[in-house]
């Protein structure tokens, strides 16, 4: 019975070291209101970023998002920087999601490599240098990834 116990115990903590998931990380600053994160999550191959946009009243016609491929997550302790590889829920630019209303909110996930287990600080870029007509970039410092007790 205890064999059976540790067994379970491991496959759980094993897991645990696969998939950890920080909920609404709290980070120092960011570049726009109108960009929120819900949730970073370390897979297996990913660190993938939960995104929510809201387009603001101040929008003509509710506006529009995209996110550029240009885009990165950089490890402040060694300044290490991980590549945009893939985006779900929202258009890479130049292609633009345009919302139809004020207030219309659209969730999207963000794929960069695995980063290492042990990583505390990140920021998170959208760097402009191919953009053009973009002016409101989804910059987060110093997101902080507390691990779980």
């Amino acid at each position: 019975m205890k064999l059976i116990g540790l067994v379970i115990a491991s496959l759980l903590f094993t897991q645990n070291l696969t998939a950890q998931t920080y909920i609404d990380p709290p980070f120092e600053g960011k570049s726009t209101a109108l960009v929120h994160i819900d949730k970073i999550k370390f897979t297996k191959k990913y660190t993938i970023v939960y995104m929510t946009c809201v387009a603001p009243k101040s929008f003509v016609f509710g506006g529009w998002a995209c996110i550029t491929q240009s885009t990165y997550i950089e490890d402040v302790a060694r300044k290490k920087k991980y590549e945009l590889i893939k985006v779900k829920g929202i258009p890479v630019c130049p292609n633009k999601y345009n919302f139809t209303k004020d207030g219309q909110a659209i969730k999207f996930k963000l794929f960069f490599p695995k980063l290492k287990y042990n990583v505390r600080h990140i920021h998170i870029i959208e760097d402009l240098k191919d953009a053009q007509n973009v002016q409101n970039p989804f910059n987060f410092f110093n997101v902080y990834l507390k691990p779980i007790a």
